[in-house]
């Protein structure tokens, strides 16, 4: 059996959830709804620090290869998400490849 808050969990990310649970939903009770959001909130938060953090880390060490002389190249991209993926499984190799990039451009 399905319930609206798990349908609704199908068909948006966090934070539209989030938004849809304020006010309450029909067969919800308020309180139940509201400590949902909270808990939402919380991964949503918990979500941007980690992806904060790979960007900092994809950038420091661009900036390192800078400081040494060395310009990396798309390969090199590759290499450094193969090093930082474990660290940031829920972020992704093509994500990181990117940031990498991007800060190794700036």
């Amino acid at each position: 059996m399905t319930t609206p808050a798990i349908e609704l969990a199908r068909h948006f990310d966090g934070h539209t959830v989030r938004n849809r649970l304020k006010g309450g939903m029909e067969a919800i009770p308020t309180e139940r709804s509201d400590l949902l959001r909270k808990m939402i909130l919380e991964i949503e938060v918990k979500s941007e620090h980690v992806e904060q953090i790979a960007l900092a880390a994809a950038a420091n060490i661009a900036a390192y290869f800078r400081r040494h002389g060395f310009t990396p190249d798309a390969e090199d991209a590759g290499h450094v998400a193969t090093v930082l993926g474990p660290a940031f499984p829920e972020i992704g190799r093509a994500a990181l490849v990117e940031t990498f990039r991007a800060a190794a451009t700036a």
